[in-house]
């Protein structure tokens, strides 16, 4: 059953990833046939052939390097033996601004089209999101962190006096409203001291005995692990429930219930499990005072934690409740969706090319690591598989619309630049500049490809 489950998924992947690709070159397609262009060729990747079929004049084909796709549009854009063919030797008429502006432009427009019916699919279907997801408020932060050396140093967060409960506003004058909203804001911030170490300001509420204060708290992200990013060490607040009851354990013991909420230890409130299991250690000698929440009442139960012993010698306390978190049902918009995600995309096409984030080509994904992020994604359920899905289709939308030769954005441009010429661009400069970008573009997918292998080890 495992195997199988493995051969649909990666069909799926295959399916939606491949069907991404096909959209996009899809929709130049039909606009060139609308405009009457010349279409040579329509390939599902670069390079040489794995096998073609010819219908009215046109080649289609599926191609040996899988990164993307084209239309050879000789009138657009004559590729020639870059997309895996000869060079088209007969004239062709020029064709105009509008063509050129439409042809290049619908292959993204096709993305977002897919993008936004995926979008319904994922508003229909609705995501189980957990209390975690939907707040801003910190639960638990790390007060030491060990770095890539060895060395031990203070949590970014707890040093710069961030606390739990505190409830974040704003991280660089962005307003948040969701925890990955504030992951993504951070690890894409550009922020600096004037001595280079990375900064980013949160504004936080905090409650406090005289009342609720605004404070703007400076945060020195660390850059740790392989893939050097900022990090602050902060992880949400969560509503914590008691899924399971072990039977005859302290627990089921005291009157806890399946459902009951974990409130606090000893009017410490609880807003993580890692605070749990952390109180519990600290304290498991003693009897501590437990407050639920049960049906909008708090109540207190007296529990004295067992010791429990891993197989590799170390110990844990435990009361004996198996532990879930709250789940709500929500159900966003194609637009509030699609919104999102072209943000996520501004923040990190911002970043990559900010001279002060720490963002750059080592964090990207090429095919591989965009396959096993989607493998892993169906793991966790088909909504999660097909807002990936989504996402990618807004990237492949956004980034083809970059003013690079190449890419749609660059003909664009050539477009624009020879209308204001008055007369088309040199040849030369046209395949010089294409072929120059094709070599980077390859580079830098070879690159990221290495990355996404160096990953998987």
């Amino acid at each position: 059953m495992e195997i199988v489950t493995n051969i649909f998924s990666f069909a799926l992947i295959i399916l939606f990833f491949g069907g991404s690709i096909f959209i996009h070159e899809l929709g130049h397609f039909l606009a060139a046939k609308k405009r009457g262009l010349e279409i040579l060729r329509f390939s599902v990747g670069f390079g040489p052939k794995l096998f073609s079929w010819e219908r009215d004049g046109i080649e289609y084909r599926l191609s040996m390097i899988p990164f993307g796709g084209y239309v050879a549009l000789p009138q657009l854009a004559d590729m020639g033996q870059l997309e895996g063919g000869d060079k088209e030797a007969k004239p062709l008429p020029s064709l105009s601004f509008t063509d050129k502006f439409i042809v290049s432009i619908m292959g993204p427009v096709f993305n977002v089209i897919f993008a936004f019916v995926l979008s319904m699919a994922l508003w229909g279907i609705g995501k189980d999101e957990v209390s975690q997801e939907r707040t801003t408020q910190v639960g638990y932060m790390s007060t030491e962190i060990e770095l890539m050396d060895g060395s031990i140093v203070p949590g970014p967060a707890y040093e710069a006096g961030l606390q739990v409960g505190d409830k974040i506003l704003t991280i660089d004058g962005e307003p948040v409203t969701n925890w990955m909203e504030i992951q993504y804001i951070v690890l894409t911030g550009t922020g600096r001291t004037d001595d280079n170490k990375p900064l980013t300001i949160f504004s936080v509420a905090r409650t406090t005995p005289a009342g609720t204060e605004t404070i703007d708290i400076p945060i020195h992200p660390i850059i740790n692990t392989e893939e050097q990013i900022r990090q602050i060490q902060i992880w949400p607040a969560a509503k914590i429930l008691v899924g399971e009851l072990q039977k005859d354990r302290p627990g089921e013991k005291a009157g806890i219930l399946v459902g009951d909420r974990i409130h606090a230890l000893d009017g410490n409130l609880v807003y993580t499990i890692n605070y749990m299991h952390k109180y519990l250690n600290d304290h498991q000698k003693s009897a501590i005072n437990v407050t639920i929440e049960r049906e909008g009442a708090l109540q207190d139960f007296p529990i004295t934690p067992i010791i429990h012993t891993f197989e590799d010698g170390s110990t844990q306390a435990l009361i004996g409740v198996g532990i879930e978190y709250e789940k709500k049902k929500v159900h966003y918009t194609p637009i509030q969706e699609l919104s999102k995600m072209m943000t996520m995309m501004q923040q990190t096409i911002t970043a990559l090319f900010h001279k002060d984030s720490n963002v750059n080509i080592r964090n990207m994904s090429g095919p591989i690591g965009i396959m096993h992020s989607s493998y892993l994604s169906f793991q966790l359920g088909f909504y999660q598989f097909l807002w990936l899905i989504t996402f990618i289709n807004i990237n492949l939308a956004i980034l083809n619309l970059m003013p690079f030769p190449v890419l749609d954005g660059g003909h664009i441009l050539f477009a624009f630049l020879t209308k204001l010429r008055g007369k088309p661009l040199p040849v030369r400069f046209i395949e010089l500049s294409n072929g120059i970008f094709v070599v980077f573009l390859i580079s830098v997918m070879l690159y990221v490809t290495y990355r996404d292998i160096f990953r998987l080890i």
